[in-house]
């Protein structure tokens, strides 16, 4: 038991969350690490903040999002490949970002966790989502609280590691999944009390 403590704690200084002495029985807490349990994150998920780019774009700060640990129980079953390859397909270019492979074509298989929840929370942030099946309405409803939560954190960090870019876009995205929009969405509106997706349809592109 010893040993794994003190295996965690090395591992802790080494990603600049806490500072230790040789031995690593003295220990204090850093900037990051006071984030890290300020918002509630697993350490894994820490682990690729910590990592991430000086300049991260949305799109960046999107996949740390999907990759982190907060919605690892999400998983891609078999039976939703199908709509979300379709989704993914975006024939009316209603998505923002796509899974995309090596060669930046647009993915025409979603193969992992990962891609399924990249793909369902771009599809929820155009405000009119294709997704209307309960369960992934349910896992989206997660990515986007937790994806909020990681994404505000992101924020306060790249602030102290003075990585204004990235905190910049970080703001934006806890914004935007705060509120399942983005903020070039037509369907802004919906952000008003008592205006759904319907009569915001008609107030937008109404001539």
């Amino acid at each position: 038991m010893r040993d794994i403590c003190v295996e965690k704690i090395h591992e802790l200084g080494e990603y600049g969350l806490i500072w230790t002495d040789g031995d690593g029985f003295s220990l204090k807490p850093l900037e990051p690490g006071r984030l890290m349990t300020k918002f509630y994150l697993k350490f894994d998920t820490m682990k690729l903040i910590v990592k991430a780019s000086a300049c991260c774009s949305l799109e960046d700060l999107l996949h740390i999002i999907c990759r982190s640990a907060e919605i690892s129980w999400i998983q891609l079953r078999r039976n939703e490949k199908k709509t979300l390859n379709d989704i993914n397909s975006d024939k009316e270019g209603r998505l923002r970002f796509h899974v995309v492979s090596e060669n930046g074509k647009k993915k025409k298989r979603i193969q992992t966790r990962e891609d399924k929840i990249f793909v369902l929370v771009n599809d929820c942030l155009t405000g009119d989502p294709l997704m209307h099946d309960l369960s992934l309405n349910q896992e989206t409803n997660s990515i986007c609280s937790n994806g909020c939560r990681i994404a505000k954190c992101m924020k306060e960090y790249f602030i102290y590691k003075r990585s204004y870019r990235s905190a910049i876009n970080s703001m934006l995205l806890a914004k935007c999944l705060d509120q399942k929009l983005w903020e070039s969405s037509l369907f802004l509106l919906k952000q008003l009390p008592g205006i759904g997706i319907v009569t915001a349809k008609v107030i937008n592109f109404e001539p």
